[in-house]
């Protein structure tokens, strides 16, 4: 699972304000925690909290998240890949 530019995209895709729109440009944003524009605090501030585990797999189940609408070239990457592992183990 490579994410790009890291892993807080793919929830804040889901979780912002106006959910799986323009999600896309999320990947062009910088991987950095110390920049002003940062991914992580961003989604600690849609979550009301620092982000933890427990916390993203709790949101995950309450807020009925439609992964086949987080349109972000790694993310589809991700999921097809999964599928293909997936089925392999069948």
């Amino acid at each position: 699972m490579i994410p790009k530019p890291k892993s807080e995209a793919w929830p804040i895709c889901a979780f912002k304000e106006q959910p799986y729109q323009s999600c896309s440009i999320l990947e062009d944003r910088s991987g950095n925690d110390h920049s002003p524009n940062s991914l992580k605090d961003e989604l600690d501030t849609i979550l009301g909290e620092q982000a933890n585990r427990q916390l993203l797999c709790d949101a995950f189940n309450n807020r009925n998240v439609r992964f086949d609408r987080i349109a972000m070239p790694s993310f589809r990457a991700f999921l097809e890949r999964l599928e293909e592992v997936m089925v392999g183990r069948s």
